[in-house]
């Protein structure tokens, strides 16, 4: 997500990440623009990853 410019807030609350910081709290939202473009990245990463799972991955 990084590696696609993906906002700091977006990608914390994709994740489940709580942002410790209040005033970005407050002062920050993902715009829907941002929300689909994140979307639209994880689906077109979803190919690789399922054929790259990980040691830890359900089998």
């Amino acid at each position: 997500m990084i590696d696609d410019g993906i906002p700091e807030i977006a990608q914390s609350l994709r994740l489940g990440h709580v942002m410790p910081d209040k005033i970005q709290e407050t002062y920050s939202h993902v715009a829907a623009s941002v929300e689909a473009r994140l979307l639209q990245r994880l689906m077109e990463m979803r190919p690789f990853f399922a054929s790259h799972p990980s040691d830890d991955s359900p089998r």
